[in-house]
């Protein structure tokens, strides 16, 4: 009996301190998790998306981890984000920063993918793991499917910016894959993203997350 004992109060405590080094690792890469680019940070127009280099870009030539991370820093009051892959942990953690600033961020993934990122979690945590328990931080998931993803990669900053293209938010799509970001304040395309992405956002089937 005392034997049994033994193995519990060590299963428990192997638990705890898991758990614990988890939390404590995770709160380490949201701390550290801060953008040093060689170059200076973009200066940031209050309310709006002035002098942003809008149009098309092109990774692997550019670092489009430092662009989206520009957008989510001068949002001011809200963040519609579709995305497949969301992988990006300097990302994740400026998003953080702008929910706890008082942005409302909406987050929409793909099932699989989102799964799939969630069963590596437990070794590795996941960006999700750095959204759980911020109230202005909102996800919700597509039903997973093999054949019909949520393969959008777009971000969309207080209804004034759009950025749309292949780059999935994770460090080797933004800087080291063939893809592209396109920036754009057109308001009838942001329109007709807003409209689309409620039509996601309110599906009866779609996983809420938090």
């Amino acid at each position: 009996m005392k034997h049994l004992i033994r193995i519990v109060i060590a299963l428990l405590v192997i638990s705890w301190a898991w758990h614990y080094g988890r939390e404590t690792f995770n709160r380490w890469v949201e701390r550290t998790s801060r953008v040093d680019f060689s170059t200076p940070a973009m200066p940031a127009a209050a309310g709006s998306f002035f002098g942003f280099p809008n149009g098309e870009h092109f990774s692997p030539g550019e670092n489009l981890e430092r662009l989206d991370y520009e957008v989510v820093r001068r949002a001011h009051r809200s963040l519609d984000i579709s995305m497949y892959a969301f992988t990006d942990r300097v990302l994740a953690a400026e998003v953080v920063d702008a929910a706890r600033r008082g942005v409302k961020v909406r987050i929409y993934r793909d099932g699989e993918q989102y799964e799939e990122e969630q069963e590596r979690a437990f070794r590795y945590g996941s960006t999700t793991d750095m959204f759980r328990g911020q109230p202005n931080i909102h996800i919700r998931v597509k039903p997973p499917s093999r054949w019909l993803l949520m393969h959008e990669k777009d971000v969309c900053a207080d209804r004034s910016l759009l950025r749309t293209g292949s780059a999935n938010w994770s460090p080797s799509g933004e800087k080291r894959q063939d893809n592209d970001s396109d920036y754009v304040t057109d308001w009838r395309g942001i329109e007709r993203f807003e409209r689309n992405f409620e039509v996601l956002w309110n599906r009866r089937s779609n996983f809420i997350v938090q």
